[in-house]
Order: structure tokens, then sequence, then C-alpha cells
């Protein structure tokens, strides 16, 4: 075993003029003994300014250190370990500098097989990992740990490396996608080589290739998809051609086409000039990850979808459009389309827009935000024929198609007619209740209360978007469930063995609950969770009678987001849910409520209770409350039955006589109730 701890630090002079004294960290700030002096120099890009070693094993030696001025993020360097301890191990610290005016994002180590002469030491990273970005004038601080390999192939008797080893970062921009028309070209498989001005030439629809051989579109990480490609060649499809973004080529059963778009990251920046992007795809049915396109950059939109005539949905939630000036015919021609979320669209800067949705003839609905404003910048000859042919389009106020087709009309719905919608919500509860049991339209439509359908399938159902579910539900058909019925709210049912998994999903992941959301999840007796409530904007809800009537099997509830300030019913709302221990309300207002005939009755009638648990005796303990609640003003009624475990915060315990409203109120030291202040 070596005896003594000694470090040589070689720079070389030869780099001297890498390193004056600007301010930064210096090389000669490294722990342990250096010979000669330098300070860094500006440099352009992202530059090693310091590097330390931080070693505690003392066996371990750093024998010669250099950062190449070919490249500053390059360190060469001599590591001796111990060569009889295996654990042994040596660790830098390197801090970089950005001096470039825009940000750089690490890439990666780089290194080749004639610089790294010793595999049975390797080296891992700590503090820094791919697409980490360094902003402008940012430093950076991360970690090297070299180490013996632990998989038992190591030879200790081998124990100094000789690496040159590139720590890379380049410019953001790297992960930039080709031009919408050169991405598109590619796409289709085609000779990108039109002459003279290449946009005026892509203008001209006539000029523009129809594409009958592409299905599927997939963005996304290539580690992720590593599995579907292997077999595949990449083509590079990012701006500088570096094979950062690649396309690979699948042949489905059917002889169509299945593109993957793939980078390290799984994140595409898109091309300022996004424009005929994905145009005339007239077989593509999806684009899966549309979400991971950044169009923060983008300034032209142009045909970006159009003549995309087979496409049923497409997830636009993240894309922003801030610094878009040009949306001509963005959507056009899209036959199959029957609603479009652009919600998340800011048309601030938006000058042309003309054909923008011409010819969707199965368009029903429009989504907005108050980010959509046309009226200031668009000149009438600019927004010409947006709704040409939009016959099934209504806006949210029930506005139908008429002879203006301008841009005129690209407003939402209101005291000024429109097309536009600002809000999608839920269908009725009664209707979402019937698709998440699978019943059909006849059965809703002949639905009565004295015989509401009983399920014991659906075991969990989940709202969220539907990107973040699409793995799970990509092989079912979705039911819509919004209120316009456009399909911008679906329910999908996933098989779970014998029993169901019921996903409510939206491209945005939020949900407007309809005003009469009355047995909204009533009757789904072996219901187990509802997984992110949160997400259901209760605010306009009027009616929540039944809301959890009969969920006789699951055992919490988060209402922690319930907004009940346009309340007027909460009857039977959470009326025999027997495996509840505690019902917490305390978000809950009664400003406009006028019923709570029933609230929590736990009454066990074999006409509506699950037969495994007619012999059950009511979990349901506590139930919170605020200050806010207050429903002595409503004629008194019964609000509780057969909760005999049910006890106030003060210690009153739940009395078969005493059963009314009077008792629906904080149980304090000069109030008797069954509930708990919280």
């Amino acid at each position: 075993m070596k005896n003594k701890f000694y470090v040589i630090f070689s720079i070389l002079f030869c780099i001297a003029t890498l390193f004056m004294g600007v301010g930064y960290a210096s090389i000669n700030s490294i722990s342990l003994n250096v010979f000669g002096e330098m300070t860094a120099q500006v440099q352009d890009g992202v530059f090693i300014t310091d590097v330390k070693c931080i070693n505690d094993d003392s066996y371990s030696e750093l024998e010669k250190l250099t950062i190449n001025s070919y490249k500053s993020t390059i360190i060469d360097s001599v590591v001796s370990l111990d060569n009889v301890d295996n654990s042994s191990s040596l660790k830098l610290e390197v801090t970089v500098y950005n001096s470039n005016s825009e940000d750089y994002v690490f890439v990666g180590t780089f290194f080749e097989d004639e610089f790294y002469d010793n595999k049975n030491i390797i080296f891992e990273l700590e503090g820094v990992q791919i697409d980490d970005i360094v902003s402008k004038g940012e430093y950076l601080t991360f970690y090297v740990n070299f180490s013996y390999r632990q998989d038992g192939s190591s030879d200790i008797s081998l124990n100094v490396l000789n690496s040159m080893i590139d720590y890379r970062f380049e410019p953001y921009s790297v992960k930039e996608t080709l031009s919408g028309i050169e991405f598109n070209y590619l796409l289709k498989n085609s000779v990108y080589a039109p002459e003279g001005d290449v946009y005026e030439y892509y203008s001209v629809d006539a000029n523009r290739a129809i594409d009958n051989t592409v299905k599927i579109i997939v963005f996304g990480d290539k580690k992720e998809y590593l599995s579907e490609v292997s077999d595949l060649n990449a083509e590079p499809i990012d701006l500088y051609q570096t094979g950062s973004i690649s396309m690979y080529r699948r042949v489905l059963a059917d002889g169509m086409y299945k593109i993957y778009i793939l980078s390290e990251s799984g994140k595409f920046i898109l091309n300022e000039n996004a424009a005929w992007m994905f145009d005339k795809l007239y077989s593509l049915e999806k684009i899966i990850n549309l979400h991971l396109l950044d169009t923060s950059k983008v300034v032209n939109m142009r045909d970006m979808f159009c003549d995309c005539a087979s496409i049923k949905t497409l997830d636009l939630s993240n894309f922003s459009t801030s610094n878009v000036t040009n949306m001509i015919g963005m959507f056009a021609r899209m036959k199959e389309i029957t609603y479009l979320d652009l919600s998340t669209f800011d048309t601030s800067n938006v000058i042309e827009i003309g054909q923008m949705f011409t010819n969707d003839s199965k368009l029903k609905k429009i989504y907005v935000s108050n980010k959509w404003d046309i009226s200031k910048k668009v000149a009438d000859a600019d927004g010409v024929g947006l709704f040409t042919s939009c016959t099934n389009l209504t806006g949210g106020n029930g506005t139908v198609l008429g002879t203006d087709v301008t841009y005129k009309m690209a407003v939402v719905d209101g005291s000024t007619p429109g097309y536009l919608t600002s809000k999608y919500n839920l269908n009725t509860g009664i209707n979402v209740n019937h698709v998440i049991k699978n019943k059909s339209a006849s059965e809703i439509e002949n639905w009565t209360l004295s015989t509401r359908f009983a399920d014991t399938s659906v075991v969990s159902i989940t709202f969220g978007k539907t990107r973040d579910y699409y793995h799970l539900v990509n092989d079912y058909n979705g039911v819509a469930v919004d209120g316009d019925s456009s399909g911008v709210i679906s329910v999908y049912r996933v098989p779970n063995g014998s029993k169901w998994d019921v996903y409510i999903l939206s491209n945005s992941g939020l949900f407007e609950a309809n005003s009469d959301s009355a047995w909204l999840f009533d009757n789904l007796f072996l219901l187990e969770r509802i997984n992110n409530l949160k997400l259901l904007d209760t605010s306009k809800v009027s009616n929540f009678r039944d809301m959890f009537c009969d969920l006789q099997t699951i055992t919490e509830l988060d209402l922690s987001n319930f907004d009940t300030s346009s309340a007027t019913s909460f009857e039977g709302m959470f009326a025999r849910m027997y495996h509840m221990t505690t019902i917490d309300i305390s978000t809950f207002s009664t400003k406009k409520i006028t019923t709570i005939l029933n609230m929590f009755s736990a009454n066990i009638a074999s006409t509506y209770t699950y037969s495994e648990y007619l012999n059950i005796v009511p979990y349901l303990k506590t139930v919170y409350v605020s200050s806010e609640w207050d429903v002595s003003s409503l004629a008194s009624q019964v609000a509780f039955t057969n909760n005999v475990n049910l006890v106030g915060g003060n210690g009153t315990v739940f009395d078969a006589a005493n059963i009314t409203t009077e008792y629906a109120q904080a149980d304090t030291a000069t109030n008797v109730g069954y509930f708990t202040l919280k």
C-alpha cells in the first residue's frame, strides 16, 4: 500500500493565455499543491474556471491535471487509486461559467478510447445531468468521482487512469428542430428541393406534397423508446444536423408508417418558422406526446396542421403562442376534429389568421381563455374565411354558424355573439354517472330515482391530463362526457382483472363540474378511491344531491378543493358511505343551502345496501367543519340516521333521538352537535 499522499499538478504553460485575471475563481485555488499561477480569461461559451480535489482517500492520487485550451471543458488527468482497496476513490469539484449571451445545456461526457486507457476505473457525475442548463452569466458546480468498477471484473493492480474527458455543454438551441417545411419533407420521405423562394413555393397549395403513408407520429425520449427503434436507422432532424434529435421510421402491419421523433431529453424546441410542419399528412391519426414541443420561439404557425384529415384530437395544452404572428390555415381541413382546446393560446401578437378553421366540418367547439384576443392587430383582409363550412360549430352561448365567417366572430359567445367558448364543463351528474357505469343512451334516458343503477365493477376513478395516462388508455375508446359532447372531456374504462378502472381525462387536466352534479358518483358500491378529485372545479355546482351516495367501500375523500359557494342542496351527499371514518367539509360554504336532508344518513336497507354490508356498523366517527358552517336557518329535517359511531368535537355522542339539522353544527362548550370544529 502506498504510504504517502502526494499530488503533482502539471498545468501546462502553453495554455497561459487561457487564464488571465478577470474575477473568476482561479486554477491555483485547487486545494492541493500547484506549480505555476494562472487565472481565468473570458472565453466564448461554457468553460472550466476552477477544479478542486476534495478526496477523502489518502491513498489515491491525482498525478496530473490539465485544462485544455482548445476545448475548455476538457480535463486531461492522471488518476491513481489505491492498489489494494477496491473501494478506493477520488473526487474532483469542477466549476464552469457561461460567458455566452444564450443559455447552454449539459449534453454529456465524451472521450475516445485512446484517451481513456483503463476501463477498470469508471467515473460518475454528481450535481449535473443531461439537459441541466447553465444560464448566461451563471456558474455551475458539479463533482466527478473516480472509482473501481464494482461488477467483479476490475483488476485493482491496474490502478492508474490516463484520461481526457470532455464535460460538454452546448447552446440550448441545439435542441431546435428544422423549419416546418424541412421537417415536413423528411416526414414524407420526400426530396427537399424546391427552386427559388421556398416560402413562396410552399404557399401554393398544389406545390405541397400529399402523404397517405404516415399513420402515427411519436415524440419522446430516446431512452424510453430505445427498444422500439434499436433496429431502425436514425435520421438527424435537428437544426444543426447533429443527431440531437433523430427520426426513426417503422413499417406497420398495414404498410403504413409509425414515425418516432426522439431526443436525449424528450424535449424539442420548435424552429421559429413552424409553418406546414404536419401539413397534408392525410392519413395521420395520432400525434403522441405533442405536449413535449416547446413552441415559445415560434413566430409562424401557418398551415401547421392543415389537411391532417384523419386526426380526431390534438393535445395543444403546452403550446406557447405569445410570439406567433401568423396562424393562417393552422387547423384548416381537419375533417375529423370535433373540438379544439386553445385555452393556452396567447394571440396578442397575431396579425394573420385567415382560414384558420376552414372546412372543419365536424368541429363542434373551440375553447379559448382570456388570452385570446385578435381584435387589435388583425386587419379585415387578414381575417377572412376563418369558419367557412364549419357547419357543426356553435359558440358557448348557443350561437350557430351564420353568414359571417370572418375573424369578427372569433370571440367568446356571450353578450356579443361569437363562435368560441370560454370554458368546458362536465355533463350533468346523471349522464357522467351512467358513462362511468357503461350504460347505454336509452338507459340514461329512462333513468329514474327509484331505479338507480347499482355498480359493483368500478374500483377506481382518476381525473387527469390525457397525456399523463395515454399509455393506459390508448387502446380504449373514450366516451365524451363534457356538456357539449365534443370529447374535450372523455371517460375511459380500462379492465383491472374482472373489475374496471375509470379515467376521466382532458388535455388540460381541468374539469368544471356541471351546476347539476347530483348523483355524479352515486351507487358505485365497490369504488375504492377517487384520484385527483381536487382537479374538479365545483364553484358553479348548485345541486350536490347524492353525489357520493352509496360509495359503500371507499375510505377517504379529498374535498379540500371543493367550492360550495353556489350550492343549494347537500341532500344525501354522503349517505351510506359505510367505511368512511372521517369526512372533512371544513372548506364548505352553506350560504345558499336550502337542504341537507339525509346528508350523512347511514341506514342499512336491503333495497340499497350491497349484500356483504347488510350487517355493517357504519364507521363514521368525525365530521370536520369550519366556523363558516351554519344551517341554523333551515327548517328541521333529518340529516343523520344510524351514525352510531359519530362523536362531536366536545364529546357529544350520536343519539338516535337527535338526528335533525339542529345537531348539524360544531360541538362546543356552548353548542351541542355532532361536528368537530377545524
